[in-house]
C-alpha cells in the first residue's frame, strides 16, 4: 500500500515486522511527535488507569487537519466530547468510532 507505519509504545523493544519507525515513551519521545506525523491514527489499547482518555483535545490540535483518526480500543480511551468538537471544526478530516 505504500505506507509507512509508525507506531508508539511505552517500553523499548525491537521493531515489529511492517513498521518502518518506533517512538518509544521510555527514550522520551513524544506521543505528539508521531502524531503531527500520521495521516492516518489507528487507536488500539487496552483500557487502564493510564489510557483512559489518553486522546483529548490536545492529542487532536497535534494533528494534520488532513488526518484520520480511527478507534478500534475501548470508548473511554478518548475524551468524546474533544473528538465530536475537533470533528464540528474541522480540525482533522475525519474519524471512525465504534
Amino acid at each position: 500500500m505504500r505506507m509507512q507505519v509508525l507506531a508508539y509504545r511505552r517500553s523499548d523493544e525491537p521493531i515489529p515486522q511492517g513498521v518502518h519507525k518506533i517512538y518509544c515513551q521510555q527514550n522520551g519521545d513524544k506521543l505528539s511527535n508521531m502524531l503531527a506525523e500520521s495521516d492516518y491514527v489507528v487507536l488500539a489499547v487496552p483500557l487502564t488507569n493510564l489510557t483512559h482518555e489518553m486522546i483529548g483535545a490536545e492529542e487532536f490540535a497535534q494533528m494534520k487537519q488532513s488526518a484520520h483518526f480511527v478507534n478500534i480500543a475501548r470508548g473511554k480511551v478518548v475524551n468524546e466530547a474533544d473528538l465530536v468538537i475537533t470533528l464540528q471544526i474541522g480540525q482533522i478530516a475525519g474519524a471512525g468510532y465504534d
